[in-house]
């Protein structure tokens, strides 16, 4: 038996404005960093094989097509593959 485990919603999703459903996170880089990033820091060490995109905001900007948080840090600077 052979399970992937998918790390979702990244990142941020249990932030939102009243925690709405596709809703709005409204914070600063560094508290998204320390409090919706940490989880998913865990599950890259232990070589989670999906990440899925958040339908969610972060200040307004839809997480599923932030460059800089799938690309540049995800990918890039975490070493998500």
């Amino acid at each position: 038996l052979n399970v992937i485990a998918c790390a979702k919603h990244y990142v941020g999703d249990g932030g939102t404005d009243g925690g709405v459903n596709e809703g709005n996170t409204l914070s600063s880089f560094e508290h998204l960093e320390s409090v919706h990033l940490r989880p998913f820091l865990d599950c890259l060490s232990l070589h989670v094989s999906t990440v899925m995109a958040s339908f969610s905001s972060w200040n307004g900007t839809k997480l599923h097509c932030n460059y800089y948080l799938i690309t540049e840090l995800l990918k890039e600077e975490l070493g998500f593959k």
